[in-house]
């Protein structure tokens, strides 16, 4: 995922689509693009890290949908991944 700078985003006040916990506790503010909007993909927020990085998907359906968690995000070694690509996945 493309690293996005935190502050830059932060002091823009994006619209927050949602804000979710994964499986192990982090939270992500799921959030708009400041000017692209919706021709953007979805930015996830981890306010605990003050990271933020653009995701490939341009709805919050699949990064929160507990049927496919494989997806959702996963904050480790300073970026987020997603669920599947760090080995944290939810049972069907």
């Amino acid at each position: 995922m493309k690293a996005l700078n935190y502050g830059k985003l932060a002091a823009l006040k994006p619209t927050i689509y949602t804000t979710f916990t994964n499986k192990v506790g982090q939270v992500f503010d799921l959030v708009e693009h400041p000017y692209k909007g919706d021709e953007y993909p979805v930015i996830i927020v981890s306010h605990e890290h003050k990271e933020a990085f653009a995701s490939e998907f341009f709805d919050t359906e699949d990064l929160t949908d507990n049927y496919a968690g494989d997806y959702h995000p996963v904050y480790m070694f300073g970026q987020v991944h997603l669920g599947y690509e760090v080995g944290i996945e939810y049972p069907i």
